[in-house]
């Protein structure tokens, strides 16, 4: 069996729901370039027929990223990530096996790890970057 990432302490930086529409994400784009990542989340404007809406979020100096299928098997593990308030939210983990590997190395210090979950197109997103922008 492969041992898996330890995660723990999930902060809730954004709520999806409050973001997005009830129906959830209709697709996602995902642009990495340099080491910028940024996930575009477009979804239907339920106030007007305008069509589909565009919401982005940037992650700033990324050193790793894994997109995975939700649900599914996950490589990572944190027995809070199953708290159904945290699901739907851009979650920031307090402590990370990843980080914690990458302690002393001068390109890691500050490093943060981040999760999000896509419920609607089925994808889990683990992202480690200096900060995240919505």
């Amino acid at each position: 069996m492969i041992e898996k990432i330890k995660l723990s302490n999930p902060r809730q930086l954004l709520d999806l729901d409050q973001l997005l529409p009830g129906g959830g994400e209709n697709r996602f784009e995902i642009f990495y370039s340099g080491t910028t990542l940024e996930l575009d989340v477009y979804y239907d404007d339920e106030n007007s027929s305008a069509g589909e809406i565009k919401k982005s979020i940037r992650f700033l100096k990324v050193s790793y990223f894994l997109k995975q299928p939700f649900p599914g098997y996950s490589f990572f593990s944190c027995k809070d990530d199953g708290d159904i308030s945290m699901l739907g939210s851009l979650v920031e983990y307090g402590y990370s096996d990843i980080i914690a590997m990458q302690q002393g190395k001068e390109l890691s210090s500050g490093d943060k790890h981040y999760r999000l979950f896509l419920h609607s197109v089925g994808v889990a997103l683990y992202v480690v970057a200096k900060s995240v922008e919505v």
